[in-house]
């Protein structure tokens, strides 16, 4: 593990490898997620989730981007979450530890665990795991409704993980005012779900992952938040997924 920084005007961030270092260019250097943006249109939330927050990278963004903000990082890989841990440590002790809540879970409504799964041939990708209910089977289904634009024929189950839901990150943490996604699937899980949470006035910024497509994503955005526009681009990974953002 090393530290990395790519200009005096970024955060340093704790990595292990190259997989790291291209999340953190997509969130620090490209600003995926349009924090930028969103700081010169003068917004700035309170609290903010972070679902599928990786090893902290938008958590360093967005400490720094808002300095009253509370973020909540849920990550559902445990190596992930063991480097997102060390990366945010100097702001939880400036913050007496509050500021920065770290929720080791899955976004997976209607279950209570989680499997991991993670690529066989290979495993440093560990930005790409992605995570399916626990039903005690061994091995999952191939068509599932999870959503999850990865082959499960590429992947193995690497650890089990609790489950949470936004309606229990919401109950207990408050309502966002920002919610960033990119958890690998657990988006269309979440929308799909009836008895969910659905923020209201959040803003939403993420990568979508659907194995059913673009069009399939936007109806289930356009069915929880009906009255909100939505914006779509095309990351290059593919017809099953992409940025969004609801604004």
């Amino acid at each position: 593990m090393k530290l990395h920084r790519r200009s005096p005007d970024h955060p340093t961030l704790w990595v292990r490898g190259s997989t790291d270092i291209r999340v953190y260019d997509e969130v620090v250097v490209n600003d995926d997620y349009g924090v930028r943006a969103l700081v010169a249109q003068g917004f700035s939330p309170r609290l903010v989730f972070d679902i599928g927050a990786n090893v902290g990278a938008f958590v360093r963004v967005a400490a720094a981007a808002w300095p009253l903000a509370t973020i909540v990082a849920v990550e559902a890989d445990q190596a992930n979450a063991d480097v997102l841990d060390r990366n945010v440590a100097d702001i939880r002790i400036q913050a007496e530890q509050d500021r920065i809540r770290i929720v080791r879970a899955a976004l997976m409504p209607g279950c209570s665990s989680a499997v991991v799964y993670g690529s066989s041939t290979r495993p440093e990708m560990t930005a790409s795991r992605f995570c399916v209910p626990d039903t005690g089977v061994a091995e999952p289904p191939r068509i599932v409704g999870d959503g999850s634009a990865y082959p499960y024929e590429n992947y193995r189950p690497v650890g089990r993980i609790a489950a949470t839901t936004m309606r229990a990150l919401v109950a207990e943490h408050g309502t966002p005012d920002f919610i960033k996604l990119d958890c690998e699937g657990g988006e269309v899980a979440w929308l799909s779900a009836d008895d969910e949470a659905f923020p209201p006035a959040a803003r939403i910024a993420g990568e979508w992952h659907d194995r059913n497509g673009a069009a399939a994503f936007r109806a289930l955005l356009t069915r929880r938040y009906p009255e909100r526009t939505f914006e779509f681009k095309d990351c290059g990974a593919g017809p099953n997924r992409g940025m969004f953002s609801v604004g």
